[in-house]
C-alpha cells in the first residue's frame, strides 16, 4: 500500500536510501536520519550587484549538487515572522532565521560535516542544524 504521506508530498520519497547489495544478496532500504538546516544572519542580497548575486547563488548551487541524494528539500528564505506566547499573546519576531534546507545523513555530526562547506558561512552568516524526531 502507498504511504499517503508520499502521496501528498511527493519529495518524501527522498528520505530513504537504497543499500548495497549485502552479504546474502539482498537489496535493502534504510532510513537516513533527516536534519533541519537553519541559516541566520548572513549578507543580504538586496544591496549586491547582478553579478555578485549570480556568485552567490552559483555557490549555493554547486553545495546543493555537492550533496546530491542528501537533499530532502532546498527550502526557501524566510521573511517577517510573529511570536505567539502561552496565554495567546501575539507580538511581531525578532530577527530570526533567514531560511532553510532539510538534508539527510548518517547522524547529527555528520550532518554538520556536509555544512562546513556552505556558502551562507561564507556571507557572514551561522547555520544550525536540528535532527528531527520521526513520529508514528
Amino acid at each position: 500500500m502507498p504511504d499517503p504521506l508520499t502521496s501528498l508530498l511527493p519529495w518524501t520519497d527522498r528520505y530513504t536510501v537504497e543499500t548495497p547489495l549485502g552479504e546474502s544478496g539482498a537489496q535493502g532500504v534504510t532510513s537516513m536520519a533527516k536534519y533541519l538546516v537553519t541559516y541566520t544572519g548572513g549578507d543580504q542580497p538586496e544591496g549586491m550587484t547582478e553579478e555578485q548575486s549570480a556568485r552567490v547563488m552559483e555557490a549555493w548551487n554547486r553545495w546543493y549538487t555537492d550533496l546530491g541524494a542528501a537533499v530532502v528539500d532546498f527550502g526557501n528564505p524566510t521573511g517577517a515572522s510573529k511570536v505567539i506566547v502561552p496565554g495567546g499573546m501575539v507580538s511581531d519576531g525578532g530577527p530570526g532565521i533567514t531560511g532553510y534546507s532539510l538534508i539527510s545523513a548518517d547522524s547529527l555530526d555528520d550532518a554538520a560535516d556536509k555544512c562546513r562547506s556552505h556558502p551562507h558561512l561564507d556571507a557572514n552568516g551561522t547555520i544550525t542544524i536540528h535532527e528531527t524526531i520521526e513520529m508514528s
